[in-house]
């Protein structure tokens, strides 16, 4: 019986292995670890053919710092960016915040110019697709 536990263990553990040597895409850094962090980390896990792999995130409150979203690690606040994204070989940035301050907009501003990493902005909209005498 334990025998049994302990293969099962072992193929799941190679599984989860094999999974993560197979993902590929750019390697992508997310600003923000709240509920939009999160969101995006779950879409580009599911979505290979988004071709972003989340790397690493960034968040400016400290009580997340050092936590993980999703297994993805919070490793720092926006005063840490240009040496995140050169650790990491970051060439994505995911804006997943609506919290940004100007002095953050701007160190993300200055990193995608000087070292040519692309910035998307995270916009959630509710579109009414049938007209309300539709429904």
């Amino acid at each position: 019986s334990a025998l049994v536990l302990f293969a099962r263990l072992c193929f799941g553990s190679l599984e989860l292995l094999r999974k993560s040597l197979q993902r590929r895409g750019h390697r992508t850094l997310i600003y923000g670890a709240g509920d939009a962090g999160e969101l995006v980390i779950r879409e580009l896990r599911n979505n290979g053919a988004i071709g972003l792999l989340p790397v690493c995130i960034l968040d400016d409150d400290r009580r997340k710092q050092g936590r993980q979203v999703h297994g993805v690690p919070v490793v720092g606040g926006s005063a840490q960016l240009g040496d995140i994204v050169e650790r990491h070989a970051i060439s994505r940035i995911v804006i997943a915040t609506k919290k940004l301050s100007p002095d953050a907009r701007l160190a993300l501003r200055t990193i995608s110019t000087a070292r040519e990493v692309q910035i998307v902005e995270l916009d959630i909209a509710l579109n009414n697709v049938m007209p309300a005498e539709l429904a």
